[in-house]
């Protein structure tokens, strides 16, 4: 009986001498890991991948356009003029890809936009309702009035519509010059998004924000969680208001312009009516879908291009 128990013993400090080796090496392993996250995989993640995504974003955009305009839609053709085109130097490569313009009449546009989309949000009338809370305890609160900013944007942009024809003019004026509108979008983008991070740095809203020393990164992935200024919601606006709406107008753009290029044509009206009964969704539905929105507005219009 003795034996036995002396060998129970020995097991069970054998199974705790394991256990802790088992620990000591697992802790090894998590030490280990921490040193190289700190190491080469943090510079590679915090400061080469968000150049490169910064980078690469409007290269993406860039290259969408020039196969719609230049290659027939053709990514094999659009490849071959990019790597064996002679004749395309590496200024025409700078300026065809990666090149950030600004196009006057396109800012004005953009800006008469964004600030219509601010008026509205702040003055048409709406029930509040809350957004999920976050850690710090922080509760968002909006003004419900998306479908009746959505209806009345499109009412006033068809009377606009008919005031340009009455006029000789139309607003497929973005479509003739849609390559100068992307690339004023994207200038834009960067300098707004280079603002509010200057802004969470120093003067953030809510406790929900975090900075680190690396600019890119911060830069990359934001440092307020819901940024305002003037008590005016940057998310909310730029996404919900002024890039829904975009969607939707150039939808109708471009439906427009493809009647007054080919005529009546079935699936570019059928595209359009699919778009806009989505994005009327949305905004009936704003306060429940408002944390699963996702969109690449530009990206759904090339499907009107190539149609």
């Amino acid at each position: 009986m003795s034996n036995y128990n002396d060998e129970k013993l020995r097991n069970k400090s054998l199974s705790k001498k394991n256990d802790k080796e088992s620990l000591l090496n697992n802790d090894i392993t998590h030490q280990l890991s921490i040193h190289t996250r700190q190491g080469h995989n943090k510079v590679l993640s915090e400061s080469i991948l968000p150049l490169l995504l910064c980078f690469a974003c409007p290269f993406f955009v860039r290259s969408i356009v020039f196969i719609c305009n230049h290659c027939d839609g053709s990514i094999i053709k659009y490849f071959q003029r990019l790597l064996f085109d002679q004749t395309m130097t590496l200024k025409d490569v700078l300026e065809d890809f990666f090149y950030f313009q600004w196009h006057w009449p396109s800012v004005i546009i953009i800006l008469s936009l964004l600030t219509y989309a601010i008026i509205m949000t702040m003055l048409l009338p709406g029930n509040e309702y809350n957004g999920p809370i976050t850690d710090t305890g922080h509760v968002p609160i909006y003004r419900n009035n998306g479908f009746n900013y959505y209806i009345i944007s499109l009412i006033i942009f068809g009377l606009l519509t008919i005031i340009l024809k009455l006029n000789n003019l139309s607003p497929t004026y973005i479509y003739d010059h849609w390559e100068e509108f992307l690339s004023t979008v994207n200038t834009f983008g960067f300098l707004l998004c280079f603002c509010v991070m200057i802004k969470g740095k120093y003067m953030p809203s809510t406790n929900d924000h975090r900075s680190s020393s690396n600019w890119l990164t911060d830069f990359y992935r934001g440092v307020e969680l819901y940024p305002r200024i003037f008590n005016i919601d940057i998310k909310l606006i730029t996404n919900c208001r002024y890039g829904m709406l975009t969607w939707a107008l150039l939808s109708i753009i471009f439906c427009m312009k493809t009647f007054e290029l080919y005529g009546y044509t079935d699936s570019a009206l059928v595209t359009c009516i699919l778009t806009l009964v989505y994005l009327t969704k949305f905004f009936w539905w704003e306060s429940g879908k408002f944390n699963c929105y996702f969109f690449f507005f530009f990206l759904f219009k090339l499907k009107k291009k190539i149609i």
